[in-house]
């Protein structure tokens, strides 16, 4: 029932993402919310966890986007991947440790992203990934916290709406 909870976190995400904040107006950078749900499935459901939301929501960002099919879903996969074993390995989940891997990982997503739009596309930019990476992971700290919050009070009402069933609906196997 967790991977119906984290598929239904990252269309709602992607919805906020690709609608709302176009509606804002300013110069085109936004916070990367595909990103932080991916971080934060890599935190709390390890590396495959991170690995099939990362999947999920990259694809379905790509699918949503008209820049080079296939980028988002290689970064987002990568980076949910990665946030997992170092969760398993290294580190545990804290606000100190959401802030730094959302720092590094947005960083690591940008250079990614331009590096396979150059590689697939033959898109080039001038501006430097690492100096938009730096401001859009800034962008995106800001806006990680309170998302990661407000998905860690969804998921324990969804914990707690499936225990109150009964279990009925959390007993399936091919949900979790």
């Amino acid at each position: 029932m967790r991977t119906l909870f984290f598929l239904s976190a990252v269309l709602v995400v992607l919805i906020a993402q690709t609608t709302a904040f176009h509606f804002t107006g300013g110069y085109g950078i936004w916070p990367d919310l595909a990103l932080v749900i991916s971080i934060y499935a890599g935190l709390k459901l390890h590396k495959l966890g991170g690995l099939k939301t990362g999947l999920a929501a990259g694809f379905l960002e790509d699918m949503l986007s008209y820049g080079s099919m296939g980028t988002n879903t290689i970064s987002k996969t990568l980076c949910g991947f990665a946030v997992g074993k170092f969760r398993e390995k290294y580190i545990n989940d804290s606000p100190i440790s959401r802030i730094a891997l959302t720092l590094t990982f947005s960083i690591i997503d940008v250079v990614l992203y331009k590096t396979l739009t150059e590689t697939f596309a033959g898109v080039s930019s001038i501006t430097s990934a690492w100096k938009m990476g730096f401001f859009f992971s800034l962008l995106n700290v800001a806006f990680a916290l309170p998302v990661m919050g407000l998905l860690e009070k969804a998921e324990a009402r969804f914990n707690n709406l499936i225990r109150g069933t009964g279990g009925r609906y959390g007993s399936s196997p091919f949900l979790d």
